[in-house]
């Protein structure tokens, strides 16, 4: 899987970017299904709110990762869209994927 023809991020490629400087996890998740369960440290923008929300709720200079687990392909490529537009670097991860050795 891949986001607008990136390869996606694992949870161990997401724990050595934050050890080597800070990051922002965007959760795109209902609030509801969010209180429920996400990634530690993540924020909550749901998909419809990321285009009004982004602006305030991320740092300039600091890289925003996308929570693109079980989420389709197409979403995923809109949101790293959309928050690239906005002038913030992104990336995507799939919490469920892993490196082999």
């Amino acid at each position: 899987m891949s986001a607008s023809g990136q390869a996606l991020l694992t949870a161990d490629d997401v724990q050595r970017l934050q050890m080597a400087k800070p990051i922002t996890i965007i959760n795109m998740a209902e609030r509801d299904e969010f209180k429920r369960e996400h990634p530690a440290g993540a924020i909550n923008i749901p998909f419809e709110e990321l285009g009004m929300r982004a602006p305030s709720a991320l740092a300039p200079g600091r890289l925003s990762v996308v929570d693109c687990t079980g989420v389709v392909d197409a979403m995923c490529s809109l949101a790293l869209e959309r928050i690239s537009r906005l002038g913030f670097d992104s990336a995507a991860v799939d919490f469920s994927l892993s490196r082999q050795p």
